[in-house]
């Protein structure tokens, strides 16, 4: 910054100060000199005008047409504003509408999702049931075949067939009751000698394999058995052979017993 503008900037101030402190009517009693250097900063814009009427009548002309247009864009703006305003105002009851609304649903899906955990917690308890309900009805059906079903056995079985099938109807051969004794048999099979053999089918190398007559009147009376009640056998009734031999096998198979 210049010097000149320097001192004209405190000069300003200064006049500014002297302003602040006088009065109008004390303003017009000052000294002429004085009053000059304020006049020329405080009433310099309104010396101007007054030494230029003509130019001052056309500028307010301007001004007042410009004030005119400006009044009436500021009309508009308000009536934009006030419009504005409104749409504001509906957009705030329509979002405390909605917020309300969504209150209620909040309300209503804490009760939904309560109901649903307790049916949830329901549907599993009964689902649970069910499987133990279908469990238990397997156990006791299998309990019922077995109970239903005529095991034939001989003392080749192992005691895991014996275990597994025990609430069947054991039966055994009176040959073979001596071995059996350990497994409460529930009936005997008695050979009698006046009646057909139905086992007619012996592999040839059956006694050169088994030297005890013991051993091969206990297969042979065996399949005997199992010939037995396989042909009298009725219905859905359940005959099942139990043992662990191979020629008890060979034979049954002979005679068309089992396949």
């Amino acid at each position: 910054m210049s010097k000149t503008s320097k001192n004209i900037r405190k000069a300003e101030r200064e006049v500014q100060e002297k302003l602040g402190a006088i009065t109008v009517w004390q303003f017009s009693e000052i000294k002429p000199s004085e009053g000059e250097i304020i006049s020329r900063f405080a009433l310099k814009q309104r010396k101007t005008m007054k030494t230029s009427k003509k130019p001052l009548e056309a500028s307010l002309s301007i001004i007042g047409a410009e004030i005119q247009v400006e009044s009436a864009e500021v009309k508009k703006m308000e009536e934009n504003v006030a419009k504005h305003s409104e749409y504001i105002a509906e957009l705030q009851r329509q979002r405390q509408e909605l917020e309300a609304e969504l209150e209620k649903i909040k309300h209503k899906i804490r009760l939904v999702t309560g109901n649903l955990n307790v049916a949830q917690g329901y549907h599993a308890d009964i689902e649970n049931a069910l499987d133990n309900t279908k469990q238990h009805l397997e156990v006791r059906r299998s309990n019922f075949i077995k109970m239903n079903t005529i095991y034939l056995i001989h003392p080749t079985a192992s005691m895991k067939m014996i275990y597994e099938n025990q609430l069947g109807t054991f039966v055994i051969t009176e040959t073979d009751e001596p071995f059996c004794s350990g497994i409460y048999a529930d009936k005997k099979f008695k050979i009698d000698s006046d009646e057909s053999s139905l086992i007619t089918n012996i592999p040839a190398d059956f006694y050169a394999y088994y030297k005890h007559e013991e051993e091969r009147k206990s297969i042979i009376d065996y399949c005997e058995m199992v010939a037995y009640y396989m042909m009298i056998a009725e219905g859905d009734e359940r005959i099942v052979p139990l043992y662990a031999n191979e020629y008890i096998h060979k034979i049954l198979v002979a005679n068309g017993i089992i396949e």
